[in-house]
């Protein structure tokens, strides 16, 4: 059962995650010594019986919802539920406000991309603090649990929503102000109201640009870095994106739709005969994820490039929140190593971290034939380069030569001197392995998910 708090053998739990959000501990280290004083203070409740299983009551004796009871599944590792939505938002009641977080996330992931920078001062300041406490909400298991990484997805939509064209960095910091409170207060509702009208004034470019044009856009990308995206610019092949029922070609009939729903297999049973044997007794200590601090946070985010994902904050955004706000973005570089640290360390609630594994999918022209990218969240990629840099040599010794994008140094150069040295034997056959059949799309990702924890178990949670 995974552990319901972090207090150690030396702890009593006295003011730990599950005293503060009002639950008895069900499985903490200080509870096998007797020493826990989170489950006395109770009065004679059962934390924890023989047989594994959890009861609960709440300070009116009645029966408390299930939020501990440990999930098992076939496939998926037991975890705890994340925290119910107790708690009030401005005007608003915990759950209305989640409903309406959901509702609103499912809505701004298919708005254009119309972000205003983040301003500099106390408005942006503000903006970054409540990025911050988000994610620290998430990290320390409260009871915004539910809705935490959501409401961090949904806020660039909603409070850096470009008023129009020519609006400056002035009006962005009254909006911004503006928008604040109305999130501090609740008003989901009138923020997606604002941002459904400015979405529907938003013009669509219907004419090739200009050389004059071409040559702005690419002085302005290159001088923000943005070198690939500057090349895209003025590439001759460059056909703009392809929309979802268009052809995918004029000899084939199929639209972009059809091709993209069939490079999506449907999900299947994992295949017993690939799943690794054997018991996995190589858990790593929780103690080597320590590492992961502000300051590996803020380095990764520096090094972090490319495009944005469904909240639509690019890599370069994510830059500066993480560096041009002083003591304010020192906070949330420290709020993203704590949830790293959370996810590292606790097997979470899948359904918590949906929108944080969430990507923007891109069809790209093959000329012909398409090719489904999915473009994801900026946190995540920071977060997972941040933990790639501590388990890094873990991740190699599992993939060894198999895999040369794991970091090895001079892989690919190894791989081409290995082959060409087989090829120099007169007695050496070589097999052609043809992918006809979508291969990479088709792996079975719980099979895989499985066999980790064999492979790589510091990768597994």
């Amino acid at each position: 059962m995974t552990q319901c708090c972090r207090c150690n053998g030396n702890g009593t739990c006295r003011s730990c995650i599950c005293a503060r959000n009002n639950r008895v501990c069900t499985n903490c280290k200080p509870g096998k010594d007797k020493r826990c004083e989170n489950q006395n203070q109770i009065g004679n409740l059962p934390s924890l019986l023989q047989d594994g299983s959890t009861s609960h009551v709440n300070q009116h004796q009645e029966p408390e919802s299930d939020e501990n009871e440990v999930i098992i599944s076939e496939h998926t590792p037991d975890y705890i539920p994340m925290q119910s939505p107790v708690f009030r938002w401005g005007e608003v009641e915990g759950e209305a406000f989640a409903q309406a977080i959901q509702e609103s996330y499912k809505e701004v992931v298919h708005w254009r991309r119309n972000l205003f920078k983040t301003p500099s001062g106390q408005a942006g300041k503000s903006f970054v603090r409540e990025l911050t406490r988000m994610f620290q909400a998430y990290a320390d298991i409260s009871s915004l649990e539910s809705v935490a990484l959501t409401a961090t997805m949904v806020m660039p939509a909603l409070l850096l929503q470009k008023p129009h064209p020519k609006s400056k960095a002035k009006e962005h910091t009254l909006y911004l102000n503006r928008r604040l409170k109305q999130w501090m207060n609740g008003d989901i509702n009138g923020l997606l109201d604002e941002g459904r009208a400015i979405q529907k004034r938003l013009v669509r470019q219907s004419k090739q640009r200009s050389s004059d044009d071409t040559a702005r856009v690419f002085a302005k990308l290159m001088m923000q870095g943005k070198v690939r995206a500057a090349l895209r610019i003025i590439s001759e092949d460059d056909r703009g994106c392809l929309t979802l029922d268009s052809c995918v070609a004029p000899d084939n009939p199929k639209t972009v739709r059809q091709v993209l729903l069939e490079k999506h297999p449907p999900n299947i049973p994992p295949v017993q005969s690939a799943i690794l044997n054997g018991d996995c007794n190589m858990e790593p200590h929780p103690v080597i994820f320590d590492r992961i601090d502000g300051e590996l946070i803020q380095n990764t985010a520096i090094k972090t490039e490319g495009a944005a994902g469904p909240s639509g904050l690019d890599a370069m955004a994510w830059r500066r929140l993480c560096t041009s706000f002083k003591s304010c973005s020192v906070g949330l570089c420290d709020a993203l190593a704590a949830v790293a640290r959370r996810i590292c360390t606790s097997l979470v609630d899948p359904s918590s971290l949906t929108s944080f594994v969430g990507s923007r999918l891109i069809a790209l022209d093959k000329c012909p034939g398409v090719r489904p990218v999915g473009i994801g969240e900026v946190a995540r990629r920071i977060i997972g380069k941040a933990i790639v840099r501590v388990i890094g040599n873990e991740i190699q010794e599992a993939t060894g030569p198999l895999q040369t994008c794991a970091g090895h140094l001079s892989g690919c150069e190894a791989a081409v001197h290995a082959m060409h040295q087989v090829f120099e034997d007169k007695d050496a056959d070589g097999v052609i392995l043809v992918d006809a059949t979508n291969a990479f799309n088709c792996l079975n990702r719980q099979t895989a998910l499985i066999n980790i924890k064999h492979l790589c178990p510091a990768l597994s949670k």
